[in-house]
């Protein structure tokens, strides 16, 4: 279990590093020491531009619904630093639908999810199931479930999916009761369902 010491170690280290940190750099993954950090706190990390015209860092909890209580404390004693907000998930991020680009063990993979169709079943507690059926594809199933959980965390954004989807699936074929509640995907429309 991470202390807050550990916690507040990492901030000061990090507002310390502020003036020497090249953003482009950064979200590229190219900060080993920032990964190195992060990791030992027993998070992952994404950084870049803010919507404000600043930057971001996201601390996140990795899709785990309950490290996002930790990543959201850890948040909560990040000091303010110009220019700089910090995210306890990854937030929502432009995706392009038609080349979503997945970089597999075999080399990097786009993917055009514009053809693909997806179904969401709500339940009482505000949570829902998202299926998708892409057409037919040489991907792996496991590839075609990577695209499709990295489709609703740049869609939703981590948090909300952690909090708003209970599971992601993807199907050859809809169950035919479900088949004509089917819609292609377009630019939001996963936030659009998933409410």
């Amino acid at each position: 279990m991470v202390s807050d010491r550990d916690v507040d170690d990492f901030w000061a280290w990090f507002a310390a590093e502020v003036p020497h940190l090249d953003l482009a750099h950064l979200a590229a993954g190219g900060y080993r020491e920032l990964d190195r950090r992060v990791v030992a706190l027993g998070f992952s990390w994404e950084a870049g531009p803010a919507d404000d015209g600043g930057c971001f860092l996201a601390l996140s909890p990795s899709g785990d619904a309950a490290r996002l209580a930790l990543t959201r404390a850890a948040v909560a004693r990040a000091p303010t630093v110009p220019g700089w907000s910090f995210l306890p998930a990854k937030p929502p991020r432009v995706t392009d639908l038609r080349a979503l680009v997945l970089h597999l063990d075999d080399g990097p993979r786009s993917f055009d999810v514009t053809t693909w169709d997806v179904v969401a079943y709500r339940f009482d507690d505000g949570v829902c199931d998202l299926v998708f059926r892409p057409p037919p594809t040489d991907a792996s199933p496991a590839t075609l479930g990577i695209v499709a959980a990295t489709l609703v965390d740049g869609e939703l954004g981590e948090e909300r999916a952690i909090e708003r989807v209970n599971q992601i699936e993807v199907v050859a074929a809809f169950e035919p009761r479900a088949a004509p509640a089917a819609q292609r995907l377009t630019p939001g429309l996963l936030a659009r369902m998933v409410r």
